[in-house]
């Protein structure tokens, strides 16, 4: 026959709540992978040519214990970094190039124009805005080059997708 002591220290043992899972060993899940683009315009009314190219780099996830118990999801810890890098060349010098961003169907561009010198060629190269990793095309940026007066404009929306994964 059990003892008292056996019997209360099994007791115990059964009532005390079950520990969470720990974190998955490898602590990265998959995705977060950027991607960007290049896109030219040539031509127009002044016989130049612009270029945008934006790269997009893969950015990091992890594993999160939910709000639900038990539970695990793979969410962003670094969203995907742009560099963007805009070109023209054979433009009229004291054109002007516009380096524009559109957000939600709104365009923003910088206040501080940019005038083509006597060689009718330059670049820009900067460095843009970190991409949310994520699977809706609500958080996309479309990055421009412009010059209006030659009829001339490119455009890249660069992607930052995945954070995905099952536990």
């Amino acid at each position: 026959m059990p003892t008292l002591p056996w019997i209360l220290t099994c007791l115990v043992l059964l009532a005390s709540p079950l520990p969470a899972p720990a974190a998955p060993a490898r602590q990265a899940c998959t995705g977060c992978n950027g991607a960007g683009g290049t896109s030219v315009s040539s031509g127009g009314t002044c016989g130049g040519r612009v270029e945008i190219s934006v790269a997009a780099g893969s950015g990091e996830c992890k594993w999160f214990l939910t709000d639900e118990p038990l539970l695990f999801e793979c969410k962003e810890i670094a969203g995907c970094e742009t560099t963007i890098v805009r070109s023209w060349i054979g433009l009229p010098p004291g054109s002007i190039v516009d380096f524009c961003i559109e957000v939600e169907d709104e365009t923003l561009c910088l206040q501080k124009k940019t005038v083509v010198d006597v060689s009718g060629a330059g670049s820009s190269t900067r460095n843009g805005p970190v991409l949310v990793c994520t699977d809706s095309v609500a958080e996309q940026l479309t990055f421009q080059v412009a010059v209006e007066s030659c009829g001339l404009a490119a455009e890249v929306t660069p992607t930052c997708s995945g954070c995905l994964g099952d536990f």
